[in-house]
């Protein structure tokens, strides 16, 4: 699989993101990761992989782009 899209956000204490693969025959898969200092102890940081459909794939690099955007000025 190829890593095709990456987004992230972070704050002081907490971080959310996300990977978009795609295989040899063209089938995409994501994963979401995260912290937060609310998590329990011990939680991993990124889920496992879903499978998702080319459609999916535009709609979440829509919605990534805007939450990066929110986050952005974050430090400044």
């Amino acid at each position: 699989m190829e890593l095709v899209y990456e987004a992230r956000w972070t704050t002081y204490e907490e971080w959310g993101g996300i990977e978009i693969y795609e295989d040899s025959a063209g089938n995409f898969s994501a994963r979401f990761g995260g912290y937060s200092v609310m998590a329990p102890p011990g939680e991993p940081a990124w889920g496992e992989c879903e499978s998702i459909s080319g459609a999916t794939v535009l709609l979440m690099i829509d919605e990534w782009t805007k939450i990066e955007k929110e986050y952005e000025n974050y430090f400044n």
